[in-house]
């Protein structure tokens, strides 16, 4: 499904009509409450791949499963191998305390189900037949940063060379906080909401802690995106005032931007 970008920017909540349902954007700060350690947990298990998790052996049995039955048959216990499940099982469910404040979730083999907190006997299914749309919803309301890819430039000056080094210091950065390599992959990216409060904070003139009251992932991420472009169209054209070769256009910040 697609989802509105003026609801997401707006900071809005999002129809889940096929759950029937409205899902919540919490603020930034909340997220740091969660902790990013468990907040990316949560969000890595909901759109997990069985193919990247099963072993040879599993795949034998539970190949023909569906991603979504299998992960609630590991949050049910049902699938052998799989570490720390009820860490797994407590990052999701106090993901969806933030995105379902009004809830209370139980994790059944049939589906998630949200018990209305105020009137037990209303629940709604987060089931098989809806659960796309509910990846959906969380992929546009937590959107991902995506790997660019490192420039080289020769130059004929040696103003330009120094800007040269450190746009690509710069790049190496940023790609060192959006790595995903095993056994580093929690620390880097539970650095990664902190790296973007501290840079918009610093870039767009305004405190951190109004960035972490005021701001959604979603508007943190888009406002970031938006300082980042435009250092990187800012960038490219003094490394050509400076006499750097075979610099790459870069997409201008007053462009519409893809998320």
């Amino acid at each position: 499904m697609t989802v509105s970008k003026s609801l997401l920017i707006g900071g809005l909540s999002v129809p889940y009509e096929s759950a029937k349902l409205f899902v919540r954007q919490p603020n930034v700060k909340e997220i740091c409450l969660l902790t990013e350690e468990r907040f990316f947990t949560a969000l890595e298990w909901l759109n997990f791949d069985k193919d990247n998790v099963l072993t040879e052996s599993d795949k034998k049995s539970l190949g023909q499963v569906d991603n979504f039955q299998l992960l609630l048959m590991i949050l049910n216990g049902k699938v052998q191998n799989i570490n720390q499940v009820e860490d797994i099982k407590e990052a999701i469910s106090s993901l969806f305390l933030l995105l379902f404040p009004d809830y209370n979730l139980v994790i059944q083999e049939g589906g998630f189900i949200l018990f209305n907190n105020e009137n037990p006997s209303e629940y709604s299914i987060i089931s098989i037949e809806c659960f796309n749309d509910f990846k959906d919803i969380l992929n546009a309301i937590f959107p991902v940063l995506k790997e660019g890819e490192e420039e080289n430039y020769r130059t004929t000056t040696k103003k330009g060379k120094e800007l040269a080094d450190k746009f690509k210091a710069r790049k190496k950065k940023l790609a060192q906080m959006k790595a995903n390599e095993k056994g580093d992959a929690a620390n880097i990216k539970a650095s990664l909401i902190q790296e973007m409060v501290s840079i918009l904070s610093i870039g767009n003139h305004i405190t951190v802690n109004e960035i972490l009251d005021k701001y959604t992932f979603y508007q943190l991420f888009y406002q970031y995106k938006r300082l980042r472009t435009k250092i990187d169209y800012d960038t490219m054209v003094k490394l050509r005032l400076a006499g750097a070769e075979d610099v790459p256009d870069s997409e201008h910040w007053l462009s519409t931007l893809s998320l």
